[in-house]
């Protein structure tokens, strides 16, 4: 498994788009394409910016997640009781 691949497996098994990523990284979507695919070579640095990146992404989605529950009434270890 290249490194490329490596990325592409992190971001998809995170749910994210080429889009989402390539923002967060400050490069374009086309380039990061490229980067998942082997065609550019990937240095160490642009590995690690772009898996803190997916990081960063996850981390913001399951606050903005956890926050949506909080408002809608959810506490963690309710007891649920079927209607």
């Amino acid at each position: 498994m290249t490194k490329g691949d490596e990325v592409r497996r992190l971001r998809e098994a995170a749910g994210l788009t080429l889009e989402a990523v390539s923002e967060v990284a400050g490069i374009t979507m086309g380039y990061l394409s490229l980067l998942e695919r082997g065609l550019r070579p990937l240095s160490v640095d642009m590995f690690t910016a772009l898996a803190q990146s997916v990081q960063g992404l996850r981390d913001q989605r399951d606050a903005d997640y956890n926050a949506a529950l909080v408002e809608t009434g959810f506490r963690p270890g309710a007891k649920v009781v079927p209607a």
